[in-house]
């Protein structure tokens, strides 16, 4: 019997914006890959550091690499841009500042011509910036089992909502033959684009092979844009937006109901978690008292939280809630007042 292809070409896209300490490490893991055919396309994002320079200097050293340039426009255009550029038989995505295991495309697309799936998802390890270890990802009940449509609606996105499984597009190697049928990124989307991504892709494949292998090292920086005390009031915007697409997507699925009940749980805490961020750390908060009310008084925060009835197993989340339910607002704000210096 004729063995299948194993040495079909991966194409790599990889969002760069000021990852002059990161991007060698990545390439490092990258070129010495056991699983020689990649196409990488790095698209560097308008950085004002000395990442497109060391990029450089691997472009030469590598015909493999393929350097695209734009100006500062977001991680998401960046990716749409590595998009129209692949030319692989799949394609994935990797993130600047993280790492691989060198035998990591190889284990991939061995289980791809194994399992024949449309989309792979392996697991990960997180950790410091020192590469101390933080903690692992846990597939649960999907570890090295394949999910068709039904198991996919059925099980993978209420995990996704359970916060069980991560929504990590890096984690994922796809069939290149799905982007005519897959939505780009949502550019105007700054947080939580990977989800959005994710969802319209598991509407628009037949089956989905979970890969327990930690291959991929998930570095937590302490400078992460989603944690910067300055951008906590654009993430809440985007919050409030995400969960938009995220309810018409559940719609034009038919979720159960309650997948909807987890959303909004979910994604109130998130809210509130922001609100409450702006009042920690310096002895300034950014919210008074009437933009507080502002935000809370909106259609969109009013219809969210209108929707939660369960409890988030956190005290300050869930008193944070009660009290905006009941519009008592100034209650909050002194509480979020009060409550200033512990870690939300």
């Amino acid at each position: 019997m004729k063995e299948k292809n194993i040495n079909d070409l991966i194409s790599i896209i990889i969002p760069m914006y000021n990852s002059e300490n990161y991007i060698g490490k990545l390439l490092e893991s990258l070129i010495n890959q056991t699983y020689k055919n990649l196409e990488i396309i790095i698209v560097d994002d308008g950085s004002s550091d000395n990442s497109l320079k060391k990029a450089l200097e691997y472009e030469k050293k590598d015909k493999r690499i393929k350097i695209i340039t734009q100006k500062n426009s977001g991680v998401s255009s960046a990716r749409n841009v590595g998009l129209k550029n692949v030319k692989g038989k799949y394609f994935t995505f990797l993130d600047s500042d993280d790492y691989i295991e060198f035998d990591m495309y190889e284990k991939m697309m061995n289980t791809m011509v194994k399992v024949n799936t449309d989309v792979i998802r392996i697991n990960y390890v997180k950790e410091t910036e020192n590469c101390d270890y933080i903690s692992e990802g846990n597939l649960f009940d999907l570890k090295d089992k394949i999910l068709n449509k039904t198991q996919i609606k059925d099980k993978l996105i209420p995990y996704l909502f359970e916060n069980k499984i991560e929504a990590y597009t890096p984690l994922l190697l796809i069939k290149s033959d799905l982007l005519n049928k897959i939505k780009p990124f949502i550019e105007d989307i700054h947080i939580m684009e990977d989800l959005l991504f994710y969802l319209d892709l598991l509407s628009n494949i037949n089956t989905i092979y979970f890969l327990d292998i930690k291959s991929y090292h998930y570095i937590l920086r302490s400078s992460s844009s989603s944690k910067r005390r300055d951008r906590l009031l654009l993430n809440l915007r985007d919050t409030i937006k995400v969960i938009k697409h995220v309810i018409s997507y559940l719609k034009r699925n038919n979720l159960d109901e309650s997948v909807y009940k987890k959303v909004y749980l979910v994604y109130s805490s998130m809210i509130v978690k922001y609100l409450l961020r702006t009042f920690q750390e310096n002895d300034e908060y950014y919210l008074t008292f009437n933009q507080l009310c502002d935000i809370l008084d909106s259609l969109e925060l009013s219809k969210i939280f209108s929707n939660v009835n369960l409890s988030s197993n956190n005290e300050y989340i869930d008193k944070s809630i009660n009290l905006i339910l009941n519009k008592k607002y100034d209650e909050f704000y002194k509480y979020a007042l009060s409550i200033r210096n512990i870690k939300i």
